[in-house]
């Protein structure tokens, strides 16, 4: 899919967005996975996407 913008549009930092910012470094996602009890981001990669 051609996009012509390649930033996360839910931080205002302007950060490139890649899967993996999606769904661990963006602050919204990771306010998300703190309300739901999950506080441990430190894990491989791996073991924190199963």
């Amino acid at each position: 899919m051609h996009l012509d913008y390649h930033h996360c549009v839910q931080c205002v930092e302007g950060v490139h967005e890649t899967s993996w910012h999606l769904f661990f470094e963006c602050p919204f996602s990771q306010a998300c996975w703190l309300f739901l009890g999950l506080t441990n981001f430190h894990m491989e990669p791996m073991h924190m996407i199963t």
